[in-house]
């Protein structure tokens, strides 16, 4: 799966002008990227974009990524009660994803707990 894009805007902090820009991208169904994790407004769901850390992913490896993303995400919304309010009853999806410069290939989606793999992650 490819056509998506990662991400550029990233944001240090979830407060100040910065982020409220960020905000503004999301609320237009664009991305934003926060301790790279890439946020972005889909219809009735939030998709987190996790850059993946490793060269050659394992599976382990790759959840681990995962969960990053889910921490990462809880912070945002821990710390921001804007982006909260915006992602609440929404449901959240979580892509693995390498960025290659041209586009984004996912490696794994993760919804509602269950992970579904895409072809290369067999180890």
């Amino acid at each position: 799966m490819t056509g998506r894009t990662y991400g550029h805007f990233e944001v240090e902090a979830v407060s100040g002008p910065r982020f409220a820009q960020a905000l503004k991208l999301f609320d237009e169904g664009r991305s934003f990227i926060f301790e790279g994790v890439s946020f972005a407004s889909r219809g009735k769901c939030v998709e987190c974009c996790v850059l993946c850390s490793w060269a050659q992913p394992t599976k382990p490896a790759a959840l681990a990524d995962l969960d990053r993303g889910e921490l990462v995400l809880a912070e945002v919304i821990t710390n921001s009660p804007e982006f909260a309010s915006r992602v609440r009853g929404r449901a959240r999806v979580f892509l693995l994803v390498v960025d290659t410069g041209m586009s984004t290939i996912v490696l794994a989606e993760r919804r509602d707990g269950v992970v579904r793999w895409n072809s290369g992650m067999d180890g």
